[in-house]
């Protein structure tokens, strides 16, 4: 459960920004040594000058966004979640339709920043150049069981993820699932990060631009969302990135099991035919 509101907490809970509202910084975190915990609230609409965010942090020890919705947010760059120096844990959140018009990082822009960023569905977010998703550059980053779904660039690279100069042994994309994102699933730049056990699939031009970051547990396959088009996107008991259907045994993406398929067990007795549905 999170920490009661004291002197070295901040909290905020249910917040949302509305669509008229034209935010040149959002909510700035500077040099702050609160732990700054922001849960359940909505970042919807909100239209931002030059490359300003709903959420910012500079410099701040940590903070915690969990529970959240970023919705159609946009600027030239970051819109949605920007950090610079900071330390963050990302989890558990939506971002949906966020756009940087001109510059990096659809959602979510960092540099020289320690994150985890776990759980989280980054669905149709685009960026004008590198990053849809996530724009991360000089950073110690865990990325881990998350679902990037249809995000895009317009020019640059990175669909889903572009990675710039990061020290060698100090980031980890792991378990996620990259799904029809435009500009390859992932992009990087001197950025030797260690991947391991993830689901790309029918990412364009190609689910990497290099084959180098394949590992034995990673595979591209059809992660069998149980229904994409009512965006549901936990999966169906036969999917490849369920624990027990994978070769390494872990689960893939931000979403376990939530869906069964019948199949149709033909029967004959007395000379009558008959078709018993059954959940497998």
């Amino acid at each position: 459960p999170p920490a009661a509101p004291g002197p070295g907490n901040a909290h905020a809970t249910s917040i949302t920004i509305p669509m008229p509202s034209r935010n040149q910084s959002g909510l700035n975190f500077i040099a702050t040594a609160r732990v700054i915990a922001i849960r359940s609230c909505k970042f919807v609409g909100n239209v931002g000058q030059r490359s300003s965010s709903v959420l910012s942090a500079i410099l701040a020890t940590k903070l915690i966004v969990e529970n959240c919705l970023f919705e159609n947010n946009s600027s030239e760059g970051g819109p949605a979640l920007s950090l610079s120096r900071s330390r963050a844990e990302i989890n558990n959140n939506v971002f949906r339709g966020n756009r940087a018009t001109i510059a990096f990082g659809g959602a979510v822009e960092s540099g020289e920043s320690q994150l985890n960023i776990r759980n989280n569905l980054f669905l149709r977010n685009s960026a004008g150049w590198n990053g849809g998703a996530l724009f991360l550059y000089e950073n110690t980053d865990s990325v881990e069981n998350n679902t990037f779904i249809e995000n895009s660039v317009s020019s640059g690279q990175g669909g889903a993820i572009s990675l710039w100069a990061v020290q060698p042994g100090t980031g980890s994309i792991a378990r996620n699932i990259f799904y029809r994102n435009q500009g390859y699933a992932i992009w990087q730049a001197n950025a030797p990060f260690s991947f391991q056990g993830n689901d790309a699939y029918l990412n364009l031009p190609a689910n990497y631009e290099s084959a180098s970051i394949l590992d034995s547990c990673s595979f591209s396959a059809d992660p069998q969302f149980c229904d994409s088009s009512a965006g549901q996107y936990s999966l169906f008991d036969s999917s490849p990135c369920l624990p027990s259907n994978s070769s390494c045994g872990n689960l893939i993406g931000a979403y376990g099991v939530g869906c069964v398929r019948l199949s149709v067990l033909s029967v004959s007795t007395d000379g009558i035919q008959h078709h018993i549905h059954t959940v497998s």
